[in-house]
């Protein structure tokens, strides 16, 4: 009975692995879309083009400005990832993995689904690694920059922060108003948010050299492992929600490797490695959903932080960093290898970057303020790191050549 026990679990376990990759996967693909032609909105300035001309790569003026393109997709992923936060990670008392959701909803057991939301579209939909490209570049010159940009380099990094931040935060209250007048059986008035008690806890367990029960539930929320103290969970739904994610998949990954190849005209170039970049979106992705099981995990005083999401992020610059010196080393490349090095900086990198999850882990941290000053180490530190790659990287190839 208990080798049948232990098999029925591996069982289990593959299945659920199975699923939290097959929504990775998809939600991933539909995030880098999203951001690239997000992207595309707002920075197109032609008058006979639709867009509003708002953001800007700092090439056709020579001037960045602090708008980079990036910035409209991080504020949105950032707004959705609070809007799907679970109660814990918001300071309810209630239990619920989803907040929006009633606690009896199929969706609230859907493991599978939660991770791909906020994993793989709000993870692929932001991207820390283009963040910095931009404005590392603009610093440094090359590739048909000015350089020199040294305030917009810094008001970029400000503006860029604090956007991510305050759609976060404007995302987890509106999943509050949701959950208090949309939501059926939503959070009494009484349960809205943590007690000085409770807090206090928080405070003692860190102090312990322990991880707050919201950093264990953000940690459990990456990774797709079961939350801690959680409370009962409502019956598992129906296995056709991951059917339904397996066959659009299917369907989506086969229509845009049936585009990447029918649409190889030189005009369309641009168009094709959209596509690509697409297809590259699910690797990257799950690099990082595979180094978020490291979050939280250092031994001491450094056990607080999220170091899987710091290396998915500086991995992504160094790539993107990478490329970048090398094509400047190079000059003009050939046509396909504009086509991969764009799709792997758009879709790759960008998907194993992301801001939505650091803005998360920031503002879980913000709770521990004034005691303990962990998320402005964080958050300044991972925004200084990633410039010191660019200047090292790119930088030295840059001004080797």
């Amino acid at each position: 009975m208990g080798g049948l026990r232990g098999g029925t679990a591996a069982g289990k376990h593959l299945r659920d692995v199975a699923a939290i990759l097959i929504h990775l996967a998809l939600w991933s693909q539909l995030g880098v879309l999203t951001r690239i032609y997000l992207d595309k909105l707002f920075s197109i300035c032609k008058f006979q083009d639709f867009g509003v001309c708002l953001t800007s790569e700092g090439i056709k003026h020579n001037t960045l400005g602090a708008y980079f393109t990036d910035v409209a997709s991080n504020m949105l992923g950032c707004f959705i990832m609070g809007l799907v936060a679970s109660s814990t990670t918001i300071g309810l008392r209630s239990k619920k993995a989803m907040v929006i959701f009633p606690a009896n909803s199929r969706f609230q057991a859907a493991t599978g689904l939660h991770v791909g939301l906020r994993t793989g579209y709000c993870g692929s939909l932001t991207t820390f690694a283009s963040w910095e490209y931009s404005l590392v570049t603009s610093l440094i010159g090359g590739l048909g920059k000015e350089g020199g940009q040294w305030s917009e380099f810094l008001w970029g990094l400000v503006i860029g922060l604090q956007l991510s931040l305050s759609s976060y935060a404007l995302g987890r209250l509106c999943a509050l108003l949701i959950d208090r007048y949309l939501t059926p059986g939503g959070t009494a008035d009484t349960d809205l948010l943590q007690t000085d008690s409770e807090r206090m806890a928080e405070l003692q367990r860190k102090q312990e050299g322990k991880l707050t029960m919201a950093e264990e539930v953000l940690e459990a929320e990456e990774t797709g492992e079961e939350p801690p103290s959680q409370g009962e969970s409502p019956a598992k739904p129906h296995a056709a929600i991951d059917i339904a994610a397996a066959i659009a998949l299917a369907l989506l990954t086969a229509l845009f490797i049936a585009l990447t190849a029918v649409d190889n005209s030189p005009k369309h170039a641009a168009r094709r490695g959209r596509w690509l970049a697409v297809l590259f979106g699910p690797i990257g992705c799950t690099l990082r959903w595979a180094l978020s099981f490291l979050n939280f995990k250092l031994s001491g005083e450094w056990n607080w932080l999220p170091v899987g999401t710091l290396a998915a992020n500086m991995l992504a610059c160094t790539v993107n960093f990478l490329i970048g010196g090398t094509s400047s080393r190079i000059g003009k490349l050939t046509p396909w290898s504009t086509l991969v090095t764009y799709s792997i900086r758009t879709g790759f990198s960008g998907a194993l970057s992301t801001v939505s999850t650091y803005a998360a882990e920031v503002h879980v941290l913000l709770k521990l303020i004034p005691d303990k000053i962990h998320a402005a180490t964080y958050a300044v530190g991972s925004l200084l790191l990633g410039a010191l790659l660019g200047v090292l990287i790119y930088g030295s190839m840059v001004w080797a050549h």
